[in-house]
């Protein structure tokens, strides 16, 4: 068995709307998050209050200075209260199997299950990989403001590279 709890995780957002040029698409960073593999069985679990909003992505690169403290703590506060609904869903669990470079199984969000499927490489005890999420299918309406005209994407991605650590 082999726990790994380095590494990074990025979750983009993605803007639309007629005042979406107001707007910015982000980077998010999951923190305190533990992958376990025993065999071909992969359980995931990421705490929804570690999220962390890293910024604004402009030309494909992080600002970290678009947004104003003030703005971060108003956005992480609606992710977690409206969007997440971190009090009754403190976490986000996946559980699947690996077949070859392909992992399948359940993601569990804001109170959730859908199936997934991604594809990971491994190369020197690195595991990389991406997955497009739909939140609709976890129930979860894409955030809205100023009446629809600023909203965001229904789809989310997960970016990662996960450093494999000590065995357990």
């Amino acid at each position: 068995m082999m726990n790994i709890r380095s590494g990074q995780v990025h979750v983009f957002t993605y803007k639309e709307g007629l005042l979406s040029a107001v707007a910015h698409d982000l980077r998010l960073s999951a923190r305190g998050y533990c992958v376990t593999l025993d065999g071909d069985t992969v359980h995931a679990t990421f705490p929804v209050e570690q999220l962390k909003i890293d910024g604004a992505m402009r030309d494909g690169r992080l600002d970290d200075r678009a947004l104003k403290p003030k703005h971060r703590r108003e956005i992480r506060d609606t992710m977690l209260s409206r969007i997440l609904k971190a009090r009754a869903n403190p976490e986000i669990v996946f559980r699947g199997r690996r077949e070859g470079m392909r992992v399948i199984g359940d993601l569990l969000m804001a109170g959730r299950s859908a199936p997934i499927e991604l594809t990971v490489t491994e190369l020197g005890g690195r595991y990389k990989g991406r997955v497009e999420l739909i939140p609709t299918r976890w129930g979860i309406a894409p955030y809205s403001a100023m009446f629809g005209t600023l909203k965001l994407q229904d789809r989310v991605l997960v970016d990662f590279e996960l450093k494999a650590g000590d065995d357990a």
